[in-house]
């Protein structure tokens, strides 16, 4: 087995420091045990800190310091490190461990994590949400339908062709006139490689978008055979941007793998619906959003959406009445078959 590197006395000192100052009620004996240091060399620290004006006394105990659950399990504090000790301090988590029998903060703090994404992702209306899909040409329609700053999600999967660059031209101006600008609603498109950098440069037509990053979506069973440039590729990129500002959204996974495909495609292009879950988890961040599709094609993206159960209207639209019909299909039998 590898040996463990020992910490130098200056790594052992700045621990200190930085336990100290997260938490200066803690004695010296309970930072010596937490970190496996010597009581008297935090102590030490403690002084130094002290006659440099970097740390003040503490005349009253932190409130989670007399907690009742804390006061029984006393050797909760023994074996924290710097991410424990914030997340024993973070509010509900003692009253977690306490419900629960737990000793373990960080693990408690992530279950609160949980359950707060889930209730900010639950819809308040209670009603069926709403669904427009219609016939449209992104190009050549008008679309002032599509209210101004009313858009929490734009997720969709254009042509990846350069000769469809204008359609990128065209979704980058309606994501600029339609999305929220509160730096979580997000222009999220699956593309592909041979033309991004086309693709990429149209996208920033409307100069309100903000890049935020590039998520690779791998298809371990369809490969794509681009035999003029030496590549057999079995990845696809999807662009994530914001509107009017920078991302202030969850942390999300770069990398999505799609399942094997175990179904016939309703039309050519259709994409796996697995992946578009996927992305409609990620992007939806809070209930009652509106999620809109401008080549909605069978549908896919828009079935994820309500999938999220964080729905309150789709709207999709597609150049070929076949395409508005599948997905208005697919949609209805869903909000049947959930019913």
């Amino acid at each position: 087995m590898p040996r463990t590197k020992k910490l130098t006395q200056i790594e052992k000192r700045a621990l200190i420091k930085q336990q100290i100052k997260i938490e200066p009620s803690l004695s010296s004996r309970t930072i010596g045990k937490q970190l496996g240091v010597s009581h008297v060399t935090v102590e030490k620290v403690r002084k130094e800190l002290l006659a440099s004006g970097q740390l003040t006394t503490v005349d009253t105990l932190p409130e989670y310091l007399s907690h009742p659950y804390l006061k029984e399990h006393p050797e909760i504090l023994e074996g924290l490190d710097a991410r424990g000790l914030r997340a024993l301090k973070a509010p509900g988590v003692l009253n977690l461990m306490q419900e629960r029998g737990s000793l373990s903060p960080r693990s408690c703090q992530a279950a609160l994590n949980r359950q707060r994404k889930a209730d900010r992702r639950k819809n308040t209306s209670g009603m069926v949400p709403e669904v427009d899909i219609r016939q449209c040409d992104l190009l050549t329609n008008d679309l002032s339908w599509i209210a101004d700053d009313s858009v929490d999600l734009i997720l969709t999967d254009l042509p990846y062709s350069v000769d469809y660059v204008e359609l990128y031209r065209a979704l980058s101006k309606l994501a600029g006139r339609v999305l929220k600008k509160d730096g979580i609603a997000s222009l999220v498109c699956m593309t592909g490689y041979g033309a991004l950098p086309e693709i990429m440069s149209a996208l920033h037509t409307d100069k309100r978008l903000c890049y935020n990053w590039t998520l690779t979506t791998i298809f371990p069973r369809r490969s794509s055979n681009l035999g003029w440039i030496g590549v057999s590729s079995f990845a696809k990129p999807v662009i994530h941007m914001t509107c009017g500002t920078r991302y202030k959204g969850e942390i999300y996974s770069d990398l999505i793998t799609a399942s094997p495909a175990n179904k016939t495609r309703e039309i050519e292009w259709e994409q796996p619906l697995d992946v578009f879950d996927e992305l409609a988890k990620r992007f939806i961040q809070h209930g009652d959003s509106v999620v809109l599709d401008p080549c909605c094609g069978a549908g896919t993206s828009l079935l994820a959406s309500l999938h999220t159960g964080s729905c309150a209207k789709v709207i999709g639209m597609d150049i070929k009445d076949e395409c508005v019909k599948i997905s208005k299909r697919r949609i209805t039998e869903y909000l049947e078959y959930k019913d």
